[in-house]
């Protein structure tokens, strides 16, 4: 049996070789219109066009390990990973203050306050949506319809892609719209339920190299059957550290000790499904004497005009959480959901799950479990 620890050192060694051509690698002839090709790939990513945004953990990992001799010899910066668009906001039925403004072109605050919405608060957005409007836009679990408002007028909980901010000026103006300042309503307890994931798991560079546009051929992917050709990049069969929190970890045994891991592809047993509703929950634990490997979630209904990466991904359609008992982290997997995707729990001996459909989507959830062996 293939020892996995050598499988994956010997992708990133191929990875690593790749990387030294792509920086140092002969000019002239055939191997020189390879090295500027994949260079002018590396300039690409670092700018983060559609397909780099769409990639996923494994893949992003090995751009970065191909790409960064050569942008390191060139002082440029890859990309980097997002942080939360603010902290906080995620308690469904809880009511936030959020503070944000918009600043003009002159780098000064043109317009600024505090709106009171319901949680869950989904990432801000901004753009101009017609003409000169200029609008910052959030999804909530609820609104008020007083603005500014103090948490106690809550009037409304209609669900909606709410709108936080807006300004009408010249049209084509560089205008910047931001929350500055989320922050739970005191008479509504603590603020525990985590943070929104960002729109795009990672985000440009602070010096990245200069954007060659579009390049032809192919898009690198992370999916093998891609009706254009297969991937062009070799990818690796694990979460990438790079940009994600699992580590690339060995053995922590003697060959043959302990209990022998469960075979491979094994998932469990399917529990019974639940639907969350328009804009709902559903939650479950695992029975007595098992473990949650994961969650399968199948979109039944979305929003008439749901945003998506592509047909049928779509972004921002349900928050997903996965622990224990009064202990449940946020799996950021929810940011961009395909219908029938399954997200496995990061952790052993997790029990509890929950999921939180965003305005508009109704989800059926199918936790999945599996016994634990003495």
């Amino acid at each position: 049996m293939a020892d996995p620890i050598e499988i994956i050192e010997g992708l990133r060694g191929v990875q690593e070789g790749i990387g030294e051509f792509v920086r140092n690698g002969p000019s002239t002839g055939l191997p020189g219109y390879v090295r500027d090709k994949y260079r002018e790939r590396c300039r690409q990513f670092a700018n983060l066009p559609a397909w780099a945004r769409l990639l996923g953990n494994g893949p992003l990992g090995t751009m970065d390990r191909i790409c960064r001799p050569y942008w390191d010899d060139n002082g440029w910066d890859g990309p980097e990973v997002a942080p939360a668009p603010f902290t906080g906001g995620q308690c469904p039925g809880k009511r936030y203050e959020v503070s944000s403004e918009i600043v003009n072109p002159a780098g000064t605050v043109f317009n600024s306050g505090t709106i009171v919405f319901v949680g869950p608060l989904g990432a801000p957005s901004f753009g101009e949506v017609s003409p000169g409007r200029y609008e910052l836009r959030m999804t909530t679990g609820g609104t008020t319809t007083s603005f500014p408002a103090p948490c106690s007028s809550i009037t409304s909980t209609t669900t909606a892609d709410r709108l936080v901010r807006g300004v009408t000026s010249a049209p084509g103006q560089t205008f910047t719209g931001r929350v500055t300042s989320v922050t739970v309503c005191a008479s509504d307890g603590a603020d525990n339920c985590g943070d929104p994931p960002p729109e795009f798991p990672i985000r440009p560079g602070p010096n990245p190299p200069p954007d060659p546009g579009p390049v032809g051929g192919p898009v690198p992917t992370d999916n093998p059957e891609n009706p254009t050709g297969p991937p062009l990049i070799p990818i690796p069969p694990y979460q990438d550290p790079i940009y994600g929190p699992i580590p690339i970890v060995g053995p922590t045994g003697p060959p043959g000790g302990g209990t022998p891991p469960p075979p491979p592809g094994d998932i469990g047993d399917p529990g019974s499904p639940s639907d969350t509703g328009v804009g709902g929950e559903a939650e479950g634990e695992a029975p007595a004497g098992s473990i949650l490997v994961g969650l399968r979630i199948d979109v039944l209904a979305s929003p008439p005009k749901a945003r998506q990466f592509a047909p049928g991904v779509f972004r921002a359609a349900c928050y997903i959480y996965m622990g224990a008992a009064s202990n449940l982290d946020q799996d950021y997997g929810g940011s961009m959901l395909k219908s029938g995707q399954f997200f496995f729990a990061e952790k052993e001996n997790l029990t509890h799950w929950l999921v939180s459909a965003n305005t508009g989507y109704n989800h059926r959830v199918t936790p999945y479990y599996r016994e634990v062996e003495e």
